[in-house]
């Protein structure tokens, strides 16, 4: 898997950025054209490589003044990014958003520890809730995983509900890995179907 940061002055400056970045790295791979490098909308929202492309996988992500790509071969991929902001009431936060126990995880915290703990637990939610193209629809605090001392995490995923996938998949599989980023973000990239050893190589253009 290769990730890609970039600063940027504005979301649409970071928009037209990514895709093309996205077309120059999926021509890299197949060997077409940049410009016949083709993009579709899978059910649920969830924007993928077309065509030739089809066979590679990327997510985006946008916070102030940056965005991150990844990209890998075959899998399913979710990343986010997002400022750590010190102002922000975590606990509220989590307390809306998140299962009960990862907020009295963060209230066992104080501080500076806090706010990396939080801020950490949003980005892995969300990439893992991208990775499956369900986005933040799903909830946030139906995303879980048990730290793996061998490397990455590995998720569990609670059972199908009344709100299943938008093609009836079953979630399965999934790792999460936080991500090297620039100071002042927290990031992660989530993975279907990889095995313990994946990899991440980080490409920094900030």
């Amino acid at each position: 898997m290769h990730v890609w940061w970039h600063a940027v002055g504005s979301r649409h400056e970071g928009h037209a950025l990514v895709y093309a970045a996205l077309r120059s790295v999926a021509a890299e791979y197949t060997g077409i054209a940049t410009r016949d490098v083709a993009f579709a909308v899978r059910d649920g929202g969830k924007p993928d490589f077309a065509g030739a492309a089809a066979d590679l996988r990327f997510s985006v992500a946008h916070a102030t003044g940056i965005a991150v790509v990844a990209v890998v071969v075959g899998h399913d991929v979710g990343i986010d990014v997002e400022a750590v902001r010190t102002d922000l009431d975590v606990l509220s936060v989590a307390a809306a958003h998140f299962a009960p126990s990862d907020t009295a995880g963060l209230r066992a915290l104080t501080g500076a520890d806090r706010t990396r703990a939080f801020f950490r637990s949003w980005v892995r939610k969300e990439a893992l809730l991208k990775c499956v193209g369900t986005g933040l629809g799903r909830g946030l605090a139906s995303a879980r995983w048990t730290d793996d001392a061998a490397g990455p995490a590995a998720i569990g995923w609670p059972a199908p509900s009344s709100a299943p996938l938008p093609d009836g998949r079953v979630v399965h599989d999934l790792r999460v890995r936080d991500i090297a980023c620039p100071v002042g973000y927290s990031a992660a990239v989530a993975v279907r179907g990889a095995d313990a050893r994946w990899t991440v190589v980080v490409h920094r253009t900030v």
